[in-house]
């Protein structure tokens, strides 16, 4: 299981729903608490549910930043080996 808090933002995962739900209902007795359904994206994350894990990446962000630094326009060269 992993718990993930961050000031008043909190994300509750893991392998086994049972144990997830069972957390997030003793802490909602104590705190207020919403389920905002499955996560797509955390403090700028991409986040996504893959079959071996979690992957965690920056992709939109990267492709905005290669834009606005107009790294897009610079063309390929190749390069020849020796």
């Amino acid at each position: 299981m992993i718990v993930l808090l961050y000031v008043d933002d909190m994300i509750i995962t893991g392998n086994h729903d049972d144990e997830v739900e069972k957390l997030s209902g003793e802490l909602s007795t104590n705190f207020e608490m919403k389920d905002w359904g499955e996560l797509s994206h955390f403090f700028g994350l991409e986040v996504k549910n893959m079959k071996y894990g979690i992957l965690l990446s920056q992709e939109e962000f990267i492709k905005k930043l290669v834009i606005r630094f107009g790294v897009d326009l610079i063309k390929k060269r190749s390069t020849h080996l020796m």
